[in-house]
């Protein structure tokens, strides 16, 4: 039994890989509706990938009429099968009120979910919440935590927002230039030349 469950699995992999890798590259040619397809059935085989992609192709109508609704069901799908990617979408959905009504509790309950998951985006967007008083009281403590969550996770407006709280006095963070321009410089490696230029000002101004 052991070994007839084994070869089962391994004809499943076979299967899932095959539908997502034929998905991609049809992707990949412009060719959405056979994409559509084929993650379609890589998520009825159980491949949460596959939901993802179909929930992404939904919210930008390609391959399929653009429908939030049909979108934020297989967001949902993913991401109650341990897909972060789709937490952090359907918490976009209903941070936005696309295909739900505009919820900004949900939306964090979603961010927290993919940031837990490893999502260094929704980590981002959990500390821009705390920051915002979005869903939840504002607490700067909070943001800073999350977003140097996010910056660690290698998302480059993870590093820059953690900056600027370093950068403005702000209640719960201390002002402190030489920290900004660190996290500036973080953000700089990350490919966000934006804060190269303040890492290069605030290093001519002696910080």
């Amino acid at each position: 039994m052991k070994k007839v469950g084994l070869l089962l699995g391994l004809i499943a992999s076979f299967c899932f890989a095959n539908n997502f890798n034929t998905a991609v590259t049809a992707y990949v040619k412009g060719d959405y509706k056979k994409a559509f397809q084929y993650h379609q059935k890589a998520c009825d085989d159980g491949e949460m990938q596959g939901c993802f992609d179909v929930g992404v192709l939904y919210a930008n109508g390609e391959g399929v009429k653009k429908n939030y609704f049909k979108a934020k069901e297989y967001y949902q799908k993913s991401c109650n099968g341990g897909n972060a990617k789709g937490c952090n979408n359907l918490g976009g959905l209903h941070y936005d009120g696309q295909g739900a009504r505009q919820d900004y509790s949900k939306a964090k309950e979603c961010y927290q979910k993919a940031c837990d998951g490893g999502e260094a985006l929704s980590c981002a967007n959990l500390a821009f919440l705390y920051a915002k008083r979005q869903g939840s009281k504002k607490d700067l403590t909070l943001a800073k935590e999350y977003y140097q969550k996010s910056c660690d996770g290698g998302f480059a407006a993870g590093c820059s927002k953690l900056g600027l709280l370093y950068y403005y006095l702000e209640e719960g963070v201390e002002q402190d230039y030489r920290v900004a321009k660190k996290y500036f410089a973080k953000a700089c490696d990350l490919g966000e030349q934006m804060w190269c230029n303040a890492y290069k000002s605030l290093t001519t101004q002696g910080y």
